[in-house]
């Protein structure tokens, strides 16, 4: 049995999507997106921690 996460993503504009310029065209996270449900979205995702405490 595989488990996960369904994640669903709606745009509210339309926008690129690099990561906020870390991934490149040839990168298979960099797509366009149009403003309404992203069918194109990543299969891969990366999640962080978020900003360090103090930045």
């Amino acid at each position: 049995m595989r488990t996960g996460y369904w994640i669903s993503h709606v745009a509210a504009a339309d926008f690129t999507y690099d990561m906020g310029g870390r991934v490149e065209k040839d990168s298979p996270l960099y797509h366009m997106v149009q403003k309404g449900p992203d069918r194109n979205f990543a299969r891969i995702i990366e999640f962080d921690r978020g900003p360090r405490k103090g930045d």
